[in-house]
Formats: structure tokens, sequence, C-alpha cells
């Protein structure tokens, strides 16, 4: 069975791949590893969440040890790397993200690829590291020469913060195939349209805009042009790509359907005006023109024939076929777009909690695993040598012989597991947190929940019965029996025997 990591599976253009991985390749396990920013919606992919060949990991790809852990855990195979900021405005007003994300998680992604794909005894044999990337590196074309297209050999001349931190992002992913040897391959799309975009981009914006008679603000005077492509040819050209195309190659997607920005507006206000029953160009004075972005280059345009001809793809869908499918589907779902408006979106994700009580020299590395089986972490530790304030989710300064206090902030959380780090007062509170709040399928009977050690360590191997419920951390061994729990390190009320 192939595994494969597809960052950035919660957004746009990756719920799109992982919706056709997860249905395409049954015999494949595919791992969505996406942060949930803002951009971020597990809503998108709903209709295959239960797969059995599908997970969801909540990671930031910047997170080297959950991302290397993750690999190690899954035996990946491959990886297609969508992440990225990708809002030019946001990238002009904070940069710093956009080079952390972009760039930095990019090098995190292929260092963790690289790492373990060299420990294996095959190495790099049936390996792939598939980058997605935007045709925004190559710059702009000139708007009086029509016969200008971007093809694979032009130059990189990146004029935004979100183009040249994606710019960064291509040149190591080819930097790592030319230093080491890594099977990559990098793909540059041009804009991309169709169900599931978030309401910031041009189309989804406008089409709820129009729906409610609000402003339709446009740069300049609208005459930017842009190559537009329906999401879901995209997704099929990454599938391709991913299996028959060339390593160390760099292919163009794009749907040679270049579009003004005021002439697609146009389209889009009648196109939605019909659909609602209103009279075609009705909503024409909503266009408001706005002061031109900073850096707003004049023209984008694919030359997409490589993968034409080299791999036979093809586009599928027409441009106002598609557009009209698109508007329908916002149009249907209004829901979709009002949890966004209110944010409810991001509340629909709620990761399974782990406790770790106690702190030593192990403790990161239990962070990490933990991490890497998607838990939300919550450490529990009076001094932790800052290992576990800088690396768990959440960090209380709780003394681990204050066991009440620790079950009751579990039960205000909602952990689902607790795991010890060590020592045998932790081992303690770890029992009597379990116990108390349900969580061990055969939990030990000790009432006299005394603080000497040695005694309690009698008591606990007098019982004779395992707490599958943690896990005491004392070795690097003992991180590795974490995956040997018949519930890695947690057991759910619902597992009490």
């Amino acid at each position: 069975m192939k595994s494969i990591i597809i960052t950035g599976g919660a957004g746009f253009i990756g719920s799109h791949v992982v919706r056709l991985f997860v249905n395409k390749y049954p015999e494949y396990r595919i791992i969505n590893v996406d942060k949930l920013t803002y951009a971020g919606n597990l809503a998108n992919l709903k209709d295959i969440e239960d797969k059995p060949n599908y997970r969801f990991v909540k990671a930031d790809i910047c997170d080297f040890d959950t991302i290397y852990a993750l690999m190690q855990e899954e035996h990946v195979d491959g990886v297609i790397h969508l992440a990225a900021e990708s809002h030019v405005d946001r990238s002009i007003k904070d940069p710093f993200t956009f080079a952390r994300t972009n760039v930095m998680g990019t090098l995190s992604m292929l260092q963790a690829a690289k790492l373990y794909w060299e420990s294996l005894p095959e190495k790099y044999e049936g390996k792939r590291f598939y980058h997605i990337s935007t045709d925004e590196v190559y710059g702009a074309l000139r708007l009086d020469h029509p016969e200008e297209l971007f093809t694979e050999t032009t130059k990189y001349q990146p004029h935004s913060p979100y183009s040249a931190s994606k710019a960064s992002s291509d040149h190591f992913v080819r930097a790592f195939h030319d230093t080491y040897g890594m099977p990559t391959i990098v793909t540059n799309c041009s804009n991309n349209y169709g169900p599931y975009q978030f309401p910031e981009k041009l189309i989804p914006l406008f089409i709820n805009n129009i729906r409610h008679r609000k402003p339709l603000p446009v740069y300049g005077k609208g005459e930017n042009v842009r190559d537009w492509l329906f999401v879901e040819d995209h997704a099929r050209a990454i599938d391709l790509i991913f299996h028959k195309g060339k390593v160390a190659e760099t292919y163009n997607i794009g749907g040679f359907n270049e579009w003004k920005n005021i002439d697609i507006i146009k389209v889009v206000i009648n196109t939605v005006d019909r659909l609602l029953g209103r009279k075609e160009g009705e909503d024409l004075d909503l266009i408001t023109f706005v002061t031109d972005r900073a850096g707003h280059d004049l023209r984008y345009a694919i030359d997409c024939s490589k993968a034409e001809k080299e791999l036979g793809w093809k586009q599928t869908h027409v441009f106002e076929e598609g557009l009209k499918e698109t508007v329908d589907w916002y149009l249907a779902h209004q829901d979709w777009l009002d949890n966004i408006k209110n944010g409810n979106y991001r509340e629909s994700y709620q990761p399974e909690k782990v406790a770790i009580i106690g702190a030593n020299e192990f403790q990161n590395k239990l962070i990490v695993k933990a991490r890497a089986k998607g838990y939300e972490t919550h450490v529990f530790a009076w001094a932790s040598g800052d290992i576990g304030e800088k690396t768990a989710d959440h960090f209380y300064p709780i003394s681990i012989t204050e066991k009440d206090e620790i079950l009751a902030k579990c039960r205000e959380i909602g952990v689902s597991g607790v795991c010890s780090i060590a020592s045998d007062l932790a081992s303690i509170t770890v029992n009597y947190v379990s116990e108390k709040h349900g969580l061990c399928s055969n939990p030990i009977s000790i009432t006299d929940w005394c603080t000497n050690k040695y005694l309690m360590r009698q008591k606990l191997q007098a019982s004779g019965i395992p707490v599958p419920g943690f896990v005491k951390v004392c070795s690097d061994e003992d991180i590795a029996k974490v995956d040997q729990l018949k519930y890695p390190l947690i057991v759910k009320p619902t597992d009490r025997s």
C-alpha cells in the first residue's frame, strides 16, 4: 500500500486533490496534513472523512519533529505538497508569515522526507516529492504582446512577498534533487476557481457580494489579465503528474483561458443575476474601482503544452460551463459561506487531547509522538526546563503531586488520555486521574493515594492489573512502546471492559 502525505489538504485545491486520491485509489493510504489556519476547512471533506484509507493530522509543516515522526509512523512513500499561504494582499501586510510557511515549511517537509527515505534500505526508490507552485513566480507579461506565455524555462521574477516566498520554495525543492538526489517534481499553475474556495478570492467573494447586493471592489481599472483553470482539472493534472511525471522536471498547468479582471467580473455578475432570477446586468452598478494593489502584475498566461504533449493532460471544463457550475455551487451552499463568515467552521475540528504529567528529557519526544498521532498535548509540570512550555500545545505549571487540581483541569479540558513521565509520583497522579476521569479499562482500586514512592510502587506491582490508559516514560524504549499499546496513549470510556 502506498502511503502519501498531502499537505494543505483542508484548503481549496488540496481538498479536491485529497478527495480525488481517496476515492480513486482505495489501496493508497492518504494522510491529510493541515494546520487549519483561517483557510483550512474540514467541512470541505465531509464526504470522505470516514473512508478507511483516509487520515487527518492537524500539524504545522514547520514543525519538523512532528512531520518527521509522522513520516516514520506512516511509512510515507510520497509527498504532495500544497500547504502554503497564498493571498497576495495578506503577504504585503505580513511577509514574515509567508516566508515562514512557504519557505521554512517546505524546507521542513523536504528535510523530513530526506532523512526518512535515506534511512530505508531502498533509499529513494519508489519515492516522490511533488511540490505545487504558482505562475506568479515568473513575474508579469506585457499586455500588448499576447503571444508571450510563461513556459517552464521562463526566468523567475517575483514581484510580491507571496510570489517571492514561493519562488524560494521552488528553488529549495530543486536543490534537494540536485544535491541529494531526491526524486522531486515542481508544477506551476495559473489561477484556479471552483467549489470550496475561501471567499477572500475574487470569484467566491464576488458571488457572495452580488447575492447580498454589496460593493464589488476592483483594483485599478480592472485591466489585469489572469489565466483561469477549473480546480478539478488541476487536481487531475496533479494526479497524472504525480504518477507519470519525470523526476526533476517542471510542468506548467494552465487553461489557455485569459480574462481581464473587469471582463470576468461582468460574466460573474451576469451569471449570478440570471441564476437568481434577476435581470442580467442588474448588479453591474456594484462595481467599485479602488486604488491598485502595490506590485500588481499586469498579465499572467501559462503555456501548458508540455504537460499536454508529454503526459496527455487536457482540461475538461469550458470556462463558461465551469463558472456556471461554480456559481451554482456557492448559491446552493450558503450555509458553507455563513459558517466561514461567522467563524463556526474553525470550531468544527476538535482534536483528541492527551495530558502529559511530569517533565524530564523525554518529554519533548513524547509530545512529538502524541502530535504525530494527531493529539493535542497538555503538559502538567511545575518545572520543565522550558521543554514542555515551548513545544506543548498547552502547558500548566502545576505540581504533579496536586492530583485533584490536575484532575479538575483534565475534566475541564476534556482529555481522552493521560501519560506519565518517568517518576513514580507522576505515575500515581496518572492512575488517580485515569480512574477518576473514567479512562482506564481496568482501573487499579487503590483508595490510599499516598505519596510514599516505595509503598505506592509495591501496591502498583501487587495489583497485577494492567492500566492501558497510560504509559510511563523513562527511556527511549518506552517512547517506542507507545506504538505497542492497543489504544496508543489513550483508552476511551467506551473501551471500558
